[in-house]
Parts: C-alpha cells; structure tokens; sequence
C-alpha cells in the first residue's frame, strides 16, 4: 500500500529528503491539499504556535499561479529564536523571506459575520520583526511548483525565526514602513509592508474571515506571519541572514 501523502511529505521534513512530486499522488483541489496539512499536524504531535500566510503579494500570486494567498501552521519544532543556527534547511531549496509577524492578545472565534480591519487590529498585542525560511519538501523547489502540492507541503514553511515583539506599536504606519535583508552582509532586497494585501493588518483581517468561514478561530497567544515582504531571496549552507525593520528591530539566523 503507497503511504499517505502526509506521512511522505512528514517523514522528508524530518529526514531533510525530497520527494518527486509523483510520489504525492493527485490533490485535485486547495480541500484536499488543507487537509493533508491538516494531517500532517496530526502527525508533528504539535499544536501549532501560529500561521504563516503565503502568496500575500500580486508578485507571488503571478509567480505561483494563484488568484489569491494561502495559509499553513507554525510548528512548533521548526519556530526558533533570533539568531538561529538552523539546520536541516539546506536540501528543501530554501529562500529567506522577511515579514511582519502579528501576536493576538485575545480570541478571534469563529463568527457568522465577518471581522472588521479595527477590529483584528484592536487584537493584536504585538508586532514582531520576523524571518521566514521557505522552501518545498517536492524536488524542484517552489518556482514552478504546484500550489496544491505548496498548501499540502505545510505552505512551504521550513523555518520561522521570530524577533523581539514590539508592544507599542500602534504609533508605526506598518504598510509603508520598510523592511530591508540582507544575506552576508550584503543587501539583497527591500520593501514595505504594503506588498502584503496592502498592509499586515490587511492580510491578517482576510486570514481570519477565512478561518471564521472554516468554523475555525485564532487564540490569543497565537502569532500570525503575514507574507513576505522581500520577496524570496535564495539560500544556501553557510548563508546568514539579517533583516532589517528599523525602530522595529531587527531579526536573523544561519543556515548551519
């Protein structure tokens, strides 16, 4: 009997191995890739610390052939400290990504009427400088890749690096504030949150409605990644990453 998808794409994260997409079998819709993510959570014996989102920007909508963003648990084994040496990363194609990343001061239940911009941002008890390490368990990476195959595949995530919450934030425009990253040194890319939706609370308030329709809440305590905000800036073994969010700090790690 050929293994569950989850339990392929579970064990190659663990084992730092790729898989040939035909070894996943047919997803036929975003359902049914959201449910072997689901799985695969089932699997990590985790319960997630949060969510990343995916495909916030027009750019990688384009790039992945989407018409709109997708989302994918935070697992606890693979969300780490500022300053990081990460390892394990290196045979997924990674690529750094930095993000503006929203903690949850109280619940946001699941509601028959949507959620308001004011009102997710009434949540939010802090903002975080944060790093995202993207990358795909499916060999050939993510250019190119089936978005099904992205969404099934914990949404891309490989590593999630969090920087020192800013609870005073409220006074930062954080659609136009800049985020800059830089890989050895060197300046690689720069933008703003605006790429995300048009703003991280933007992005944050689709993500919720999106879960409320689901039946589905976010808890105080959880934290939300809202897309990258730099694009996806390829690594490799050895690479140390810095971003930069000015008067919101900074975040970064290594990839061992």
């Amino acid at each position: 009997m050929r293994p569950l998808p989850s339990r392929l794409l579970w064990d190659a994260r663990l084992a730092g191995q790729t898989l040939a997409v035909a070894d996943l079998g047919p997803i036929t819709d975003q359902t049914g890739a959201y449910a072997i993510q689901d799985d695969i959570t089932a699997l990590s014996r985790s319960v997630p610390l949060g969510w990343k989102l995916g495909a916030t920007s027009t750019a990688s909508q384009s790039a992945l052939g989407l018409e709109g963003p997708f989302y994918g648990p935070l697992l606890a084994p693979f969300c780490h400290a500022n300053g990081a040496q990460i390892s394990g990363a290196g045979s997924f194609s990674p690529g750094a990504e930095g993000e503006f990343a929203l903690i949850l001061g109280v619940d946001l239940p699941a509601r028959a009427h949507t959620y308001s911009e004011q009102e997710v941002s009434d949540a939010v008890a802090a903002v975080c400088p944060a790093l995202e390490i993207a990358g795909s368990r499916l060999s050939g990476g993510i250019v190119g890749a089936d978005p099904r195959h992205l969404i099934a595949d914990g949404a891309a995530n490989v590593a999630f690096v969090r920087g020192t919450p800013v609870a005073d934030w409220r006074h930062f425009d954080l659609a136009a504030h800049c985020v800059a990253l830089s890989i050895n040194g060197d300046e690689k890319a720069t933008g703003t949150g605006a790429l995300v939706l048009g703003g991280p609370i933007t992005a944050l308030t689709w993500f919720v409605n999106v879960l409320s329709k689901k039946g589905r809440g976010l808890a105080a305590g959880e934290i939300i990644t809202t897309g990258t905000c730099t694009g996806f800036i390829p690594l490799k073994r050895g690479d140390s990453v810095h971003v930069d969010f000015g008067d919101l700090g900074s975040v970064g790690a290594t990839l061992a």
